[in-house]
């Protein structure tokens, strides 16, 4: 059984506050919106949902059920069709609180949602008779959000582990960029020796000349390995790379000044 609007017209100012005549619906009574809370202390009176974003929203209204009443909250045909999703409790008999309940996008969309327009109503749902224990749980009196209590730290964790699963993604990504670019700077490497030596041997030069480049040129090529190295988040090899283009710099100079 629910009360219609004859019933809520002569009950409702008892049942909930403040008590609008023109909020009555037919079989229910439309509420209408506070503020949104994204989280247990951030409220906000208009918010932008992207697709898979939920919001808890705290209505103007306070119910007071008596001990043979519940009432449940619902969405609005018009945000079922938007692409809204809402969760909410069953009120129960005794049940004195401000009206709180849970909406989603379950579309590819963003939806915007602001206090002009309603989202959900009410409906009363008279008992055959009284409880015998009327409710008096944590949410009794909730005036101020409470906050999201084990959903929320459920919530947290596996957005955490989200987190975590992108950022090693990221890095995997990374380390497969920065192996094919060091593949590519040897056989860059390998072609660029093979030309220098063929060119000075074409060229008859003496073997100081011919080792300054090819001690240069492999001095060049760890560089640039060293530095696409350096992008990459493991940061392994750093120290050796760097040896070996500083090692092979210094024999090219060695060679051409010295030994020569």
């Amino acid at each position: 059984m629910i009360l219609t609007d004859k019933e809520l017209f002569q009950q409702g100012s008892s049942l909930i506050a403040p008590f609008e005549q023109n909020q009555v619906t037919n079989i229910g009574y439309d509420l209408k919106t506070e503020c949104f809370f994204l989280d247990a202390k951030t409220s906000k009176t208009e918010v932008e949902l992207a697709p898979g974003d939920t919001v808890f929203v705290r209505t103007v209204e306070t119910i007071s059920l008596p001990d043979d009443m519940a009432a449940a909250v619902q969405l609005k045909n018009s945000r079922i069709r938007q692409g809204l999703s809402l969760t909410a409790p069953i009120y129960q008999p005794g049940h004195k609180t401000k009206v709180f309940f849970r909406v989603t996008n379950i579309t590819k969309k963003i939806i915007k949602l602001n206090l002009e327009k309603g989202i959900a109503y009410l409906l009363f749902l008279p008992l055959g008779e009284s409880v015998e224990k009327p409710y008096n749980g944590t949410f009794q009196n909730e005036e101020t959000f409470v906050g999201m209590g084990a959903y929320q730290s459920a919530l947290g964790d596996d957005m955490i582990d989200i987190e975590k699963k992108v950022d090693a993604v990221k890095n995997i990504e990374k380390n497969v960029y920065g192996n094919v670019l060091s593949i590519m700077g040897i056989f860059i490497g390998i072609f660029s020796l093979i030309n220098v030596n063929l060119s000075l041997v074409a060229a008859s030069a003496g073997m100081a000349t011919l080792l300054t480049f090819n001690f240069a040129t492999v001095g060049a090529i760890a560089f640039l390995i060293g530095l696409i190295n350096a992008i990459l988040p493991d940061g392994k090899n750093h120290k050796l790379i760097w040896c070996a283009s500083g090692l092979a710099f210094l024999a090219s100079i060695v060679v051409q000044f010295i030994v020569k």
